[in-house]
């Protein structure tokens, strides 16, 4: 019996504007995020709450996955980037700084986030 074979994924095209940077692959697959310098709109007064943040691309289907990170801060206390409500053009990004009792906004942040998806 033979299965079915598939065929690779290669890159089709590339590109970034206002909102981050993309990759579409042949089978559809989409690779999309921003890299955040010191000013972004993940600085908010409240940290319990997050920013809307639009993708370069929109998704055509479904997330697999996602992914954050914070570079180069070392306060003493645990950085988090974190998302919510995850949406196939957009995703709700808060960023702050856990202490032993409360949350601080963290002003500056350098940090990135990445989805992939169709």
């Amino acid at each position: 019996m033979l299965g079915l074979q598939k065929s690779p994924r290669f890159l089709i095209s590339r590109g970034e504007n206002a909102n981050g940077w993309y990759e579409i692959y042949s089978d559809g697959f989409k690779r999309i995020g921003q890299i955040y310098g010191d000013n972004n709109p993940l600085i908010a007064s409240n940290p319990g709450y997050g920013a809307n943040v639009s993708y370069p691309i929109p998704l055509t289907s479904r997330i697999l996955s996602i992914t954050t990170s914070i570079n180069g801060r070392l306060t003493g206390g645990a950085e988090v980037l974190n998302y919510a409500e995850p949406q196939l053009s957009s995703i709700t990004l808060a960023a702050a700084s856990s202490h032993a009792t409360k949350l601080e906004p963290l002003s500056p942040i350098k940090g990135s986030w990445v989805v992939e998806g169709y």
